[in-house]
């Protein structure tokens, strides 16, 4: 049995219920209309009182059954005028109530409700459901990942990815639609697809772009301005089903003086795949996995760094 069973059982649970308030929400158009706000006067960055509904529901669940548990969630943040994520060591919580709020608005049922448990600042399970679908992807850390119970990826056999040129990948626009932000991202964009690959699809939800990844359906995703609570749960979804998730540089703990960093002028060359994942970078690049195991998905998660665009995004 694994050691973060009661945890994973109470995130399935909670999430069913709020994914029953989410649904029945989804099919009454008038009222999402009736109850929709903006974020931070961004057009782009949509709320709706079921958003904040459902993650206090979740919130209020969680901690009666885990008093001394933390939490971090998508709208007690922007209520907070997004202040700083304090994540600690100790066990937290962290929601996205409904991750693709635009997605919701509009009626594209590429949505769902996120919930990932995170221990020493890694994600230990993760629970995304899709009501609309009824998609429900789940995963603890060693144990495993499934859809709907069934292993993932749910692509068999495990596909191969001879290069990039053959990959099918995913990204967004964001909700940052500064200059800069716009820039960077076409630009990114133009670098991936002349390169050529198969083609670039967006779904409007960090979380089921992940799981996507993870079913073995879509090869590749990179993002910049994503949230830790978009990325958690579906980190630890897509590394059970032997994925990769990293950033879009190498690893820096922050929480490292400098001097420490540079012990002696010269790093030692870290593979990408054994990159620790910093959930408040503001980044995500991730891998499914390949029949050719991790040595290529080294050399492909390599290949798409060199045509990132980076710009800077404020820390989570």
């Amino acid at each position: 049995m694994s050691e973060y069973k009661q945890y994973l059982d109470e995130a399935i649970k909670i999430a069913k219920v709020a994914g029953k308030t989410i649904k029945e929400a989804f099919e009454n158009r008038q009222f999402i209309s009736d109850h929709l706000d903006i974020k931070q006067n961004n057009s782009s960055d949509l709320v709706t009182v079921t958003d904040q509904y459902v993650e206090k529901m979740v919130k209020s669940h969680l901690n009666k059954v885990f008093p001394t548990h933390s939490f971090i969630g998508e709208e007690t943040t922007a209520a907070n005028n997004n202040a700083s994520c304090n994540l600690t060591n100790e066990p937290t919580w962290c929601i996205d109530p409904i991750d693709g709020t635009t997605n919701f608005v509009h009626g594209l049922p590429f949505i769902c409700i996120s919930i990932s448990l995170l221990i020493k600042k890694e994600p230990v399970i993760g629970v995304i459901f899709n009501p609309i679908l009824n998609d429900l992807y789940t995963a603890s850390k060693n144990g495993g990942a499934f859809l709907n119970d069934k292993p993932l990826p749910t692509i068999r056999p495990i596909q191969p990815l001879e290069t990039l040129e053959k990959s099918l990948i995913i990204t967004e626009y964001g909700a940052n639609r500064s200059e800069e932000s716009i820039k960077a991202k076409l630009d990114t964009i133009h670098q991936i697809i002349s390169y050529p690959v198969h083609g670039i699809r967006s779904f409007g939800s960090a979380a089921m772009n992940m799981c996507y990844v993870a079913r073995g359906s879509c090869d590749i995703y990179y993002e910049i301005g994503i949230h830790a609570w978009d990325v958690a749960a579906a980190t630890c979804i897509l590394r059970e089903a032997g994925g990769v998730v990293v950033g879009w540089e190498p690893y820096q703990d922050t929480s490292e003086p400098e001097k420490k960093k540079l012990k002696t002028g010269e790093e030692k060359d870290t593979e990408i795949i054994s990159e620790k994942f910093d959930l408040l970078n503001r980044h995500v690049l991730c891998i499914r996995q390949l029949a050719e195991g991790p040595k290529k998905q080294n050399e492909i998660l390599a290949e798409v760094r060199n045509r990132l665009i980076n710009f800077k995004a404020k820390r989570d």
